[in-house]
């Protein structure tokens, strides 16, 4: 037991005065620190919203967003894809029409097409070229993508991670080659 200035503290009860000070500091972080360092975090990209409020936050703002949205009629149309999309598509089609005419009386792959087609679209309208010239980005992504799912599905134990495996080694050199 040690005194200060005639005060006698004990173990338990300044164990407890430190339990309450973790916990008072603890909350502080938990409903002041961290939305507001998120707020200016926000801010510092450009992204503006509602100044934070205490205990409640921006939960009356976010109720009064909704009843507004939920006010206005939703504008409906037919209209769901950008308009520079639909010639890709077309000429996506097309070229697997003229592929399909290659392959008569044979058996044709549908997965295969589709993801070609797809493919073909999607480089036609966000590249401005051919599948075929963007087909080794579309391969990598393939690549990552299944890694990505290996990698979910795997066992995390502490410390596995720095043991050089053949998946992380591909991994890697997959993120740094579309990097560069």
């Amino acid at each position: 037991m040690s005194s200060l200035g005639g005060m006698l503290i004990s173990p338990s009860s300044f164990l407890f005065l430190f339990s309450l000070v973790v916990l008072i500091f603890n909350i502080f972080r938990k409903i002041w620190w961290i939305p507001t360092r998120v707020q200016k975090f926000m801010a510092s990209q450009g992204i503006k919203g509602p100044p934070y409020r205490l205990i409640h936050g921006n939960t009356k703002e976010i109720a009064n967003m909704y009843k507004e949205a939920m006010n206005k009629p939703l504008y409906l149309s037919h209209d769901i894809l950008p308009v520079n999309m639909i010639p890709h598509m077309i000429a996506g089609a097309e070229t697997m029409l003229r592929r399909w005419k290659n392959h008569e009386g044979q058996e044709i792959e549908m997965y295969q097409e589709f993801r070609l087609l797809t493919s073909e679209v999607i480089s036609r309208t966000a590249f401005g070229s051919s599948y075929l010239e963007g087909k080794h980005i579309f391969e990598m992504l393939m690549k990552l993508c299944s890694l990505l799912v290996n990698y979910e599905l795997k066992l995390k134990l502490p410390g596995i991670r720095l043991t050089a495996l053949h998946s992380n080694t591909l991994y890697n050199s997959l993120v740094m080659r579309a990097a560069a």
